[in-house]
């Protein structure tokens, strides 16, 4: 449970999501237009891509998210007309291309680790509390196939409930995500469908946790999840052949901020982003 603080990028926000890149080695966060990464090992940062030139709003703030071999990552902005579209950045290079215009905005993009042709994003504004649309208008989350240039609703939580911050896990065989309950949030599970869409798999209940974000480690062992709950913010481990429960640690934020954990190559460590340096 020790904790160590990684940088101190000025104006970079409380809380900021970090992701781990794929060679284990650098954490990845970004700040307005730019993605920075650094070496957990020395503390050294770098700035991967500064898009300031490339796009004409600074990119969301969601998680950076990898392919599979670590090539490159997904971001998503806002165009001068107002509506969004999804952007590859290459890791080594920082070269930048827009991949996927929508109309309207989204958010939290995700490449899929299987196949980098594959990536889901969330339409908004969320529809998915209004029960009276049929399932398809209130998909959590759609998606885009690059080789067929086709978007389609993708992951869509059943009547009563919701599915949030989603993410595929280390081979791109299945997408996690949370269920919460409609109204209110708990009970909560963490849950996850195949690449197909289908196989629905619940693998963890909270009854009264309101569990907010989570990480999966690469052998598909364990779980890391943070808590959205006023005064109390605690990351459980989650052990997904029991489902049984630990508290990891109570991160050093403020009590209403979470956290977005993600966890090292090995498993020896969870990442998550700290109001308070």
């Amino acid at each position: 449970g020790e904790i160590a603080q990684l940088s101190s990028i000025p104006g970079l926000r409380g809380g900021s999501p970090v992701a781990m890149e794929r060679n284990g080695r650098d954490a990845i966060y970004t700040d307005g237009w730019r993605i920075f990464a650094t070496d957990v090992a020395t503390g050294e940062t770098r700035i991967v891509s500064d898009l300031e030139k490339s796009i004409p709003n600074p990119m969301s703030g969601s998680p950076r998210s990898f392919s599979g071999n670590g090539d490159r990552c997904v971001v998503t902005y806002q165009r001068e007309d107002g509506n969004y579209s999804l952007g590859i950045v290459f890791m080594k290079t920082g070269e930048f291309h827009e991949v996927f215009r929508w109309t309207g905005r989204l958010s939290h993009p995700q490449l899929c680790t299987g196949d980098p042709n594959l990536i889901t994003f969330d339409p908004l504004p969320d529809t998915q509390n209004d029960m009276s649309l049929p399932m398809e208008q209130r998909a959590r989350s759609w998606i885009y196939n690059a080789a067929t240039g086709q978007a389609r609703p993708f992951l869509i939580a059943p009547y009563g409930f919701r599915a949030t911050h989603e993410y595929w896990d280390y081979r791109g065989d299945r997408l996690y995500f949370h269920r919460k309950s409609v109204p209110g949030w708990t009970p909560t599970t963490i849950s996850s469908i195949n690449r197909a869409g289908e196989d629905w798999q619940d693998h963890y209940e909270s009854q009264d946790r309101k569990l907010g974000h989570s990480s999966i480690d690469r052998t598909g062992k364990f779980i890391v999840s943070d808590v959205q709950q006023r005064g109390d913010n605690e990351l459980y481990r989650i052990d997904l052949k029991t489902g049984t429960s630990e508290i990891l640690c109570w991160p050093n934020t403020s009590g209403d901020t979470h956290v977005h954990p993600s966890i090292s190559a090995r498993g020896r460590y969870a990442y998550f982003g700290s109001n308070r340096t």
